[in-house]
């Protein structure tokens, strides 16, 4: 996610605003502090970021896409809307298909409870992955 608005400066780059979302490629962040990233609702909006410009979340959290809407049961529990994103705890995953989640509410607040995985856009790929790896600061 975007923490803060950034203006490309030639075609290789990709200009992007505060709080939009972006799929950034793995592997591609540069000791120089970029990274290569789409837009995430348009894929062919494509180029380099700083990565000071992204929100950093903590190692073991990850963005992740709701492919179905999900209405919380309790108070335990996160509601959330389809193709919505959620931080999600990575090691937090039960054996009974649950996972402990941080979903922003229609007032900007954070929200943390449980979700179930099925609604989220999980592979096993992100079972697997440690989330959270990149450079922070501008000009690193």
């Amino acid at each position: 996610r975007v923490a803060q608005t950034w203006s490309a400066e030639d075609p290789s780059q990709l200009s992007v605003t505060e709080k939009e979302f972006v799929s950034v490629w793995v592997g591609t962040d540069t000791d120089n502090g970029w990274i290569h990233a789409e837009g995430h609702e348009d894929p062919a909006r494509v180029g380099w970021l700083p990565v000071c410009v992204l929100k950093t979340l903590p190692d073991g959290h990850r963005w992740m896409r709701a492919e179905q809407a999900w209405e919380a049961m309790d108070e335990s529990q996160c509601s959330l809307a389809e193709n919505s994103m959620a931080i999600i705890w990575m090691s937090s995953r039960t054996a009974e298909g649950w996972t402990y989640a941080e979903v922003e509410k229609q007032d900007g607040e954070m929200k943390t409870g449980w979700l179930p995985v099925f609604c989220l856009s999980w592979t096993e790929e992100d079972a697997e992955a440690r989330a959270g790896e990149s450079a922070t600061g501008c000009g690193q």
